[in-house]
């Protein structure tokens, strides 16, 4: 029986599967995960600027009525040890699957033709490397602009090639130079630049993870949208939706005081 303060989130076994497959591939820190009323969010991170996260809508969860209209997000993490266990027992056969949390207590309970199983671990959602903005990089920008994969691709691509240009012929130190991303009036603008620090409509991204977050929201269409966290800074979101999820990369912009091309944070993102 469930405690008062217990939340049972009811899933398919497969939605659970493919957001750990998504997550764990591409980090070997504890996933994060936010269970809303109808929605399970998986998320994983690459250092300190980059966030992807895969929103899976569920079956609307029953809400007693004293929580009405006051809904949070229920937080918790899964720690690698236990990512390996539910990759072994999750997948198309899982016809369903319970969570129960009550404080950092996680309990999941399976079922299929075989019979139930039943998994408990402790969550630490301190365990998960969250940027600072955290927060705001899980939020989609108020204004999204759709464009074309292909098109969005092929100009980063065209970017880092000018980059590569620049450093090699006129010397500059690849720690001055960005894939620069304008949105002015929804018009997309993608370039290689030198970073302008008096630049305040412009903001600059680091290559690898523009190209990674690329690869990472691939759908024909996407959509694309900056939100300013101050005069020169702002987070770039690349969003595809898709039939069954929703899949947003957040990366933080870089400037000279930022700018450190030196080897990527180890992990799989």
């Amino acid at each position: 029986m469930l405690k008062p303060t217990s939340q049972r989130i009811c899933l398919v076994g497969q939605v659970l599967a493919d957001g750990i497959r998504q997550a764990s591939a591409r980090s070997e820190e504890p996933i994060l995960c936010l269970a809303r009323q109808c929605s399970l969010t998986f998320v994983a991170v690459s250092g300190l600027r980059l966030v992807v996260s895969w929103e899976f809508a569920l079956p609307a969860q029953k809400v007693p009525a004293s929580s009405a209209g006051t809904e949070r997000p229920a937080i918790f993490t899964i720690p690698p040890m236990i990512v390996g266990h539910l990759l072994g027992v999750t997948g198309p056969n899982t016809a369903q699957a319970d969570l129960i949390l009550e404080g950092n207590e996680v309990a999941l309970i399976m079922s299929d033709e075989l019979g139930s199983y039943e998994l408990r671990w402790r969550s630490d959602p301190r365990s998960f490397p969250a940027p600072p903005e955290m927060s705001r990089l899980l939020v989609l920008p108020a204004a999204l602009t759709r464009v074309g994969y292909l098109q969005v691709s092929d100009a980063v691509h065209q970017a880092v090639i000018q980059l590569a240009g620049m450093e090699a012929h006129r010397q500059i130190h690849r720690t001055k130079l960005a894939v620069m991303v304008s949105l002015s009036d929804g018009h997309l603008t993608v370039t290689g630049r030198e970073i302008e620090p008096r630049a305040t409509d412009h903001y600059y991204f680091d290559p690898r993870l523009v190209i990674r977050a690329l690869e990472l929201v691939r759908a024909d269409q996407v959509e694309m949208g900056l939100t300013s966290l101050g005069p020169r800074s702002a987070f770039l979101s690349i969003v595809s939706r898709q039939p069954d999820r929703l899949v947003h990369g957040a990366l933080l912009s870089i400037g000279l005081d930022t700018q450190r091309l030196f080897p990527l944070p180890h992990g799989r993102l």
